[in-house]
């Protein structure tokens, strides 16, 4: 003899039966999840969270990087270059602020220009060299500043400026030789100044 049940069970939390008289219940498809028993759906994940899985009792947050800013995501979706997420949970990415760059997907962060280098924009790729007269030490905001009085630099992309030899003078990134005196670029890249042989200053 077969015995029929005559109990109907409840559907366990992640799985719902929608009409009366189901047989088995359903997995909660992905981006839905159920944490009661004996649902007849399933509930959308919310915006800045996903869920990847079937059969779900809740959904989880986008990690740090992402973002999801619809509901019922079964994926979050990685921040653009120039964008960055440092929070979990949630539902847009934040540009990067001037100063810092993001030249990949899914950044957590973004970086900070190295010494000698800027980016006056924000949401950005990558940093620009400082120019000549100009320099970046490396600490925020990560700006390209003219060189103080009496000092200086020659080359593009430096951290630091360098005292203005005896000379010359110096002033918001330019260098100017005095009356008796004659300079050159050396090897190591340095501005060497020197008094004048008559012949040559005269």
């Amino acid at each position: 003899n077969t015995t029929v049940s005559s109990i109907c069970e409840r559907c366990v939390p992640g799985r719902y039966a929608r009409t009366p008289g189901s047989i088995a219940c359903l997995d909660c498809p992905r981006g839905k999840f159920q944490k009661l028993t004996g649902s007849q759906d399933c509930d959308d994940c919310s915006k800045g969270k996903y869920q990847s899985q079937l059969g779900q009792q809740i959904c989880d947050d986008c990690p740090k990087g992402k973002a999801s800013a619809d509901f019922g995501s079964s994926v979050c979706f990685k921040c653009s270059p120039g964008q960055y997420q440092d929070l979990l949970g949630q539902t847009e990415c934040r540009d990067c602020n001037p100063g810092y760059v993001a030249n990949s997907t899914g950044n957590p962060t973004c970086k900070g220009c190295d010494g000698g280098y800027e980016q006056p924009l924000s949401k950005s790729l990558n940093c620009t060299e400082c120019q000549p007269g100009k320099y970046q030490d490396g600490s925020p905001p990560n700006a390209c500043q003219f060189c103080s009085a009496g000092s200086m630099t020659l080359l593009p992309a430096q951290p630091s400026c360098f005292s203005c030899p005896a000379g010359t003078v110096c002033s918001d990134g330019r260098v100017v030789v005095q009356s008796g005196y004659w300079a050159y670029i050396s090897e190591e890249n340095k501005l060497a100044v020197l008094p004048c042989p008559v012949e040559l200053c005269m």
